[in-house]
């Protein structure tokens, strides 16, 4: 089999591969791996939660929201032993924000 890539691909194929000091083969073949096993793994999710559907195990829009809500009230409010996530802006690295949980009425 012959896979063609656009020139793009192909230097940053070609690229990755000094900086990895590996073969562009072997790189184009793990990276195939990867998705084959990645799709593999996803197809099978989505067969085990159709299987969980059609036994009527599912959760409503707002069996879901109690559950996230309980999730973020027991992380974020137990004796500080967890805190919120921090997110800083990508580009600076500075600004911290800080996520809040979802409103009591959620």
């Amino acid at each position: 089999m012959e896979v063609r890539l656009t020139p793009d691909r192909q230097n940053r194929l070609s690229q990755l591969a000094i900086e990895q000091d590996r073969a562009p083969d072997a790189l184009a073949q793990e990276a195939i791996c990867r998705y084959l096993d990645q799709e593999a793994r996803f197809t099978e999710a989505v067969k085990l939660g159709e299987e969980a559907l059609e036994r009527g195990e599912y959760l409503t829009h707002e069996q879901f929201g109690e559950r996230l809500e309980r999730l973020f009230k027991i992380g974020w409010n137990s004796g500080g032993r967890h805190s919120p996530p921090t997110i800083r802006n990508p580009s600076t690295g500075i600004s911290p924000r800080t996520i809040q949980p979802p409103p009591a009425t959620w």
